[in-house]
């Protein structure tokens, strides 16, 4: 009886050493609602309103803020009547494709300290998945670096803005 004691044993031990393990896996975020990681943190912005598309389709603006007063705004396309009509896809961070962060805005304008994911002060890109003109809903995902004009960046990464409503104008 021994015997088969230390040989079941033997048995379950082999089992559960050879077992894979999804534990060493490092782990996914899956971000959702208006969120993105900013220098590996998850940061929640709550989006009150104020999304708008102009009215002939070629610029799009979504505001937000986090628990902490800091601002996002993002922005894509131009308001010009030669520029292309916005579309699913990906876009560039450039001086019209943007996305601003400016650090505890409410407290501290004008002298806020604003990142920018585009123009001159940061790179990235910025993508929108979803476009329903009939619904006036959008889901955007952006990531990339942004730059304050002193050189300071933050990595912004997985960053979504999911089912948002926007008005036209």
């Amino acid at each position: 009886m021994r015997k088969l004691n230390v040989l079941l044993t033997v048995i379950l031990l082999l089992v559960f050493t050879n077992c894979n393990s999804d534990d060493d896996a490092s782990p996914q975020n899956t971000l959702s609602g208006f969120q993105a990681i900013i220098e590996g943190e998850i940061v929640d912005f709550e989006y009150s309103g104020g999304a708008s598309m102009n009215s002939d389709g070629r610029q799009l603006s979504i505001p937000g803020i986090d628990n902490e007063g800091n601002q996002i705004n993002i922005f894509i396309g131009e308001n010009d009547m030669n520029a292309p009509v916005l579309t699913e896809g990906v876009y560039t961070a450039n001086s019209n494709n943007t996305v601003s962060f400016a650090i505890d805005a409410a407290n501290t304008f004008p002298n806020t300290q604003l990142f920018l994911i585009g123009g001159n002060n940061g790179s990235g890109e910025i993508i929108i998945e979803n476009l329903d003109n009939e619904s006036n809903i959008v889901t955007i995902k952006f990531s990339g670096v942004a730059g304050d004009n002193n050189g300071n960046t933050l990595q912004f990464s997985e960053g979504i803005a999911e089912n948002i409503p926007f008005e036209s104008f």
